[in-house]
Parts: structure tokens; sequence; C-alpha cells
């Protein structure tokens, strides 16, 4: 059931504004923020009736297409700007990796296990 938000929200994966549209909730979730207050049901989207609205709409979603491939290119741009200055920076760690005592160098990548030091 599509919500939307009379408050905000947020949880560890999520945040929510208030009037904010949203399906992330299972129906028995969804029930429960509306009867609480925290949310209404989101009313059903309205669909263009005339040739022009059509038109109008599908313009619009044309540009949003074209800003999100901008996007996606700039992302890639500045990914791989990103990748030119890791590489000198693990050279780095490599090359001083073994003058630095163990300790400093010590981490774990995986979240819940316990990291053991000497």
């Amino acid at each position: 059931m599509k919500l939307t938000m009379l408050t905000g929200m947020a949880g560890n994966d999520f945040s929510l504004a208030p009037g904010e549209v949203t399906d992330r909730f299972s129906k028995d979730e969804a029930k429960r923020l509306v009867d609480l207050g925290h949310a209404e049901k989101a009313p059903p989207p309205k669909k263009p009736e005339t040739k022009k609205e059509w038109e109008g709409e599908r313009e619009e979603l044309l540009a949003e297409v074209v800003r999100l491939q901008a996007e996606l290119e700039s992302g890639k741009v500045r990914e791989a700007a990103l990748q030119e200055q890791i590489a000198p920076l693990l050279k780095l760690q490599d090359a001083i990796s073994p003058f630095l005592p163990v300790s400093a160098t010590e981490t774990t990548n995986s979240l819940g296990v316990d990291e053991k030091r000497d």
C-alpha cells in the first residue's frame, strides 16, 4: 500500500520526510502507521486525460532521462578521477607499511567481527 507520510521517520536503511510517498512498508505496518496518524493512504496517481497531457508527461519523462544520463556520466568521470587518486595512495601504503607497527595496520572490513589485537 502506498502511503503519504505525515511525519518524518528514519531507520537503519531509510529516511522519509513528511509529504513523501512510499510503498516500503508491509500492509500491516502501513495500516498501523495510518492508525497512529503518522501516514495516510496515498491518492492514486492522476492519469493524463488528453493527448496534450500525455505529451507533456512524455516530455517531462524524457527530460528526466536526459538529466539522469548526464548525472550517470558525471558520476563515471568522478569515479575515474577518484580511482586515479587511489592508485598512488595504495603504492604509498605498500611502501610504508613495513615500517609501521603491526597494530597500526590491523583493520577488519567485516561488520560484526571482533577485531583481535595483541
